[in-house]
């Protein structure tokens, strides 16, 4: 459905993606793996048209979205959930969600189809979303980004900054979701969570994929070594 091949990116004279490619089918979870700096973030920016890239291709259903703009890409069903949430605090829940339809596909989700999937959110909808918990906010921003009706879903850090029980209730939320009618990458520093919730899995380090393989049957030691890039005996 997705496929990024030989994408090579960076910042001006640095380069920080090196001949990055993966694939990812419909209805699937993949999980991206990496400490700081990785090059995770950036893999996103490239796909999401952020950031162009020096060299490679990414397609969706086979149609090239290689140097597209931003809109055009979420015009054809790739929208991401960003680091940070990133939600306008002085809206309300309903309104930071109605914003997510601004680029709406045709599709099923609707703010209706959000509030159920997400039933917390429904008795918060009129509150302004600075009034949130972080984990709340997190389901909110989520929500806004299925709004799009999107066919791959990039979510980036969604544990970041919250505490093991915010996790757990939006990993809930999230499990909701997978499978259905939407693919989801998912960016996790954490193995165990993101082997949990994934169906494959990718590790990288220093801007390359150097692992890759099933979620339900990963080595966790082969894991640990390419996300640190040591070894076992």
């Amino acid at each position: 459905m997705l496929s990024v091949r030989d994408v090579e990116a960076g910042y001006g004279s640095m380069s920080v993606l090196f001949g990055v490619s993966l694939g990812i089918a419909e209805g699937e979870t993949l999980s991206l793996i990496g400490s700081n700096g990785a090059g995770k973030s950036t893999l996103f920016s490239v796909i999401t048209g952020l950031l162009a890239p020096a060299s490679g291709e990414i397609e969706l259903d086979g149609a090239s979205l290689t140097r597209k703009s931003t809109s055009a890409i979420v015009d054809h069903g790739i929208v991401m959930v960003p680091e940070g949430r990133k939600l306008f605090p002085s809206l309300t829940v309903e309104e930071n969600l109605l914003l997510g339809a601004y680029r709406k596909r045709p599709g099923d989700w609707t703010i209706g189809r959000v509030l159920d999937t997400f039933p917390i959110l429904k008795e918060l909808r009129r509150r302004p979303s600075q009034a949130l918990s972080g984990g709340q906010q997190q389901l909110v921003a989520v929500g806004r980004a299925l709004m799009a009706n999107p066919k791959v879903l990039l979510c980036d850090e969604l544990s970041l900054g919250l505490s093991p029980s915010a996790v757990d209730m939006v990993y809930g939320g999230l499990e909701k979701i997978r499978g259905a009618d939407v693919s989801i990458i998912l960016v996790e520093q954490d193995i165990a969570r993101a082997l949990n919730e994934s169906d494959h899995f990718a590790c990288m380090r220093h801007g390359r994929i150097v692992l890759e393989g099933s979620s339900a049957t990963a080595n966790r030691n082969q894991i640990s070594d390419a996300y640190f890039g040591g070894s076992h005996d």
